[in-house]
């Protein structure tokens, strides 16, 4: 292989690498753009303080005490999902306990 052709093949990789690194950099994955946007809490941690989840089963019930200091959008989210179950029918009830 020439000098010449030698030089030109570390061009062609040099330019490669460095469009590869522009798009890493600069194009967001397709996940980032079709991720759904993040769940905010409408309550506040005085409606959501003192709950629990009451899960009952074929085997029995259990309960959940939800913390709301410790996870609010998540103990949010339980408590929509909860309230927008129970108006409907389902396999799954949940309680919360007020």
């Amino acid at each position: 292989m020439s000098m010449t052709s030698c030089r030109h093949v570390e061009q062609h990789r040099a330019a490669v690498a460095a469009a590869v690194m522009w798009m890493l950099c600069f194009i967001p994955p397709a996940a980032a753009q079709d991720a759904p946007a993040k769940f905010v809490t409408p309550f506040s941690l005085d409606e959501m303080a003192a709950k629990q989840a009451i899960i009952e089963t074929d085997r029995g019930q259990f309960i959940i005490d939800l913390l709301p200091k410790a996870a609010p959008n998540h103990v949010g989210y339980f408590i929509k999902s909860a309230k927008r179950e129970s108006s409907h029918a389902s396999f799954a009830h949940v309680i919360i306990r007020f």
